[in-house]
C-alpha cells in the first residue's frame, strides 16, 4: 500500500517529466520537488518521533480490572473451600449412624451441560461480590457448593439430636395410631380438620401420582363450602413465580394443561374462583444440575434444588412470596401445595414450621402403592422414610400429642389407594407449559 506522501512525490515527478524544455521551468519544477520532498520527510519524521496518544486510564477502567482480580481471587478461594467442605461432609456422612433426609454433599467435577445457570443476583442478592459479569456464574456455583457442603454437615449434627427422640417415640406412634378411628369419608373428614382459625394449609405430596391431584381437586370445593365468603389462594410449587394471580393466566393454564397430572387442581381452582400463584423461581437452582457424591463417593447428577442449600434458597424465596400476599390478604386461607419435603415440620427449612402452629395445618399425601414402569412397589410415607421398619396399616394418621406432630412432621397423613391411570392422562413435563405462561418480572 502506497502512503499519501509517496503519492505526492509520484505526482510531482510526473509533472516534471511533462514540462516543456524551458530552463526556468525546469529549475522551478526541481525546486518544487525538493520542497515537496522536504515537507514530506518532515511530516514522516514527525509522525515517527511523536509519542503515541494513549487513552488515559479512567477510574472505571482501573476499577473493573481491580474487580476482575478480586473476582478471580475469590473464585480460587471458593474452589478451595468447595474441596475442603466436600471432604469434610463426605467424612461426616460416612461416620454418621443416621440416615440423612437430604441428598449428600456436592462437588464440582467434570464439565457438565447446565440447562439454566445459577443466578447470583436472585440467589444471593445481598452478596454483590458474586455478580462479576465475567466470573459471576463460576463464583455463584463455587459459593453455592461450598455453602451446601457446610450446611450438610450441620444437618448431620442436627440428626444426632433428632433421631434418638424419634426412635424413643416409636411405641407411642403405634399406640396412638392403633387407637385412631378411621373416617368413613376421608375427604369430608379432611376438610373438617381445617377450622376457621387456620390461615395456612400446607399440602405435601409424592410427585407425579395422578391420585393425589385428584384428591386435592375434590378437597378444594369442600374448603370453599366451609369458607363461602373468605378469600382462598392456591400457591403451588408446580408453576413459576411469574404466574401471579391473574384470571387470564389461570384460564390459559386450565385450557393448555388438559391431560396433565395437575390439571384437575387447576380446573377446580378456576371453577371456584381461587387464584393460582406460582412459587418456583426460574432463576434459583431448581433445574441447575450438579454432580453429587454418595456415602461411598460415587457420583450422580441431580438438580441443585434438591440439595440442602438449593432447598433452603427455594423455601426462602417461597416464604417471601407468601409473606407478600399475606400483607395484602390478612384473613385469607392460603393453600400451599408442594412436595412433602418443603413443608413437613421435621424437614430442614420447613415452610410450615415458620408459621404459628395454632393457625397452621400440614397434610401429607402419599399412596399405599406406587406403579412405575409397570411394576408395583410399596411407597412409604414420611414416618417410614425416617424408619423403614415402621408400618402403619391405617390410611389416615393424626396425633393428639404435640411432640408426635413435630416428630412425624404432619398433622394429618393420608395414604390413598392407587387407581388405574386414566387413558387421557399425558405424562408431560410442566416446563414447556411454564415457559409458555412466562410473564415479565414484577
Amino acid at each position: 500500500m502506497i502512503r499519501p506522501h509517496k503519492w505526492l512525490l509520484i505526482l510531482m515527478s510526473s509533472c516534471l517529466l511533462a514540462l516543456p524544455a524551458h530552463p526556468n521551468s525546469f529549475t522551478s519544477a526541481a525546486r518544487a520537488v525538493r520542497k515537496a520532498r522536504q515537507q514530506t520527510l518532515a511530516t514522516s519524521q514527525a509522525g515517527k518521533l511523536a509519542p503515541r496518544t494513549i487513552k488515559a486510564r479512567t477510574a472505571t477502567t482501573q476499577g473493573n480490572r481491580m474487580n476482575l482480580r478480586v473476582a478471580r481471587q475469590t473464585l480460587r478461594v471458593l474452589n478451595q473451600r468447595v474441596q475442603r467442605t466436600f471432604d469434610q461432609a463426605l467424612q461426616a456422612q460416612k461416620e454418621s449412624p443416621y440416615q440423612p433426609i437430604l441428598t449428600g454433599p456436592a462437588k464440582r467435577r467434570a464439565p457438565l451441560y447446565i440447562p439454566s445457570i445459577l443466578s447470583a443476583k436472585r440467589m444471593y442478592p445481598d452478596k454483590p461480590f458474586l455478580q462479576h459479569p465475567l466470573l459471576g456464574t463460576k463464583l455463584a456455583e463455587a459459593y453455592f457448593l461450598a455453602q451446601n457442603n457446610r450446611l450438610f454437615i450441620n444437618l448431620l449434627r442436627e440428626a444426632e439430636t433428632f433421631w434418638p427422640k424419634f426412635s424413643q417415640a416409636i411405641p407411642r406412634f403405634y399406640e396412638e395410631a392403633k387407637a385412631l378411628k378411621q373416617p368413613e369419608n376421608i375427604l369430608e373428614w379432611t376438610a373438617q380438620q381445617i377450622p376457621a382459625e387456620v390461615t395456612d394449609l400446607f399440602i405435601g405430596e409424592i410427585h407425579d401420582q395422578h391420585e393425589i391431584p385428584q384428591f386435592i381437586s375434590e378437597l378444594l370445593p369442600l374448603l370453599r363450602q366451609q369458607n363461602p365468603n373468605r378469600p382462598i389462594f392456591l400457591f403451588t410449587e408446580f408453576l413459576l413465580d411469574t404466574q401471579y394471580a391473574n384470571w387470564h393466566v389461570t384460564n390459559i393454564l386450565v385450557h393448555t394443561s388438559k391431560g396433565h397430572y395437575y390439571a384437575p387442581v387447576w380446573d377446580a381452582a378456576h371453577q371456584l374462583n381461587i387464584p393460582i400463584i406460582g412459587l418456583e423461581s426460574s432463576k434459583v437452582p431448581g433445574m441447575h444440575f450438579v454432580k453429587m457424591a454418595d456415602i461411598n463417593g460415587n457420583i450422580s447428577v441431580i438438580p441443585a434444588g434438591a440439595t440442602p442449600e438449593g432447598l433452603r434458597i427455594r423455601n426462602e424465596h417461597w416464604y417471601k412470596i407468601l409473606q407478600e400476599y399475606r400483607k395484602k390478604n390478612p384473613d385469607a386461607l392460603f393453600v400451599v401445595y408442594t412436595g412433602s419435603a418443603h413443608s413437613l415440620y421435621n424437614f430442614p427449612f420447613s415452610l410450615a414450621k415458620r408459621f404459628p402452629k395454632k393457625t397452621t395445618r400440614m397434610i401429607d399425601l402419599t399412596l399405599r402403592e406406587i406403579r412405575e414402569d409397570g411394576e408395583i412397589y410399596t411407597k412409604t410415607d414420611n414416618l417410614e422414610i425416617l424408619n423403614p421398619s415402621l408400618s402403619f396399616p391405617q390410611p389416615v394418621l393424626t396425633w393428639d400429642s404435640p411432640d408426635l406432630i413435630e416428630l412425624s412432621g404432619f398433622d394429618v397423613r393420608i395414604k390413598l389407594e392407587p387407581t388405574p391411570k386414566p387413558r387421557e392422562l399425558i405424562e408431560q413435563d410442566m416446563l414447556p407449559l411454564q415457559n409458555f405462561l412466562q410473564w415479565p418480572e414484577m
